[in-house]
């Protein structure tokens, strides 16, 4: 067995980590920053939306706040889920770079 310095032997340790743990941007994860067209969220991920009236291809609710949640394959294959603050539930779907209309699903 090849000998390692220690600080080797962490930044490898880490390194094996970071990947089971999905630090490399392969996992699902919160995303930071702001969005003018919900089109633009097109990475696996989830986050917070404010000011959603202003935004270009939102789904159709009156409320101003939501989560998204966005399951990206690749670039052209895409699902989107939107939750506004009045529990209402939205989902579209991007096939082959284009996208579906915003469904509402209906809850009891």
């Amino acid at each position: 067995m090849e000998k390692m310095e220690l600080s080797e032997a962490l930044k490898a340790n880490a390194s094996v980590l970071e990947g089971l743990l999905g630090i490399n941007d392969t996992w699902y994860k919160r995303r930071f920053g702001e969005i003018t067209d919900f089109n633009e969220a097109n990475n696996t991920g989830y986050m917070f939306v404010d000011k959603t009236q202003s935004l270009d291809n939102k789904p159709n609710t009156s409320s101003n706040y939501g989560f998204l949640e966005t399951i990206a394959i690749n670039e052209v294959t895409i699902k989107q889920t939107f939750v506004d603050f009045q529990s209402r539930f939205f989902i579209r779907i991007c096939n082959n770079g284009t996208w579906t209309d915003w469904k509402q699903i209906q809850t009891t």
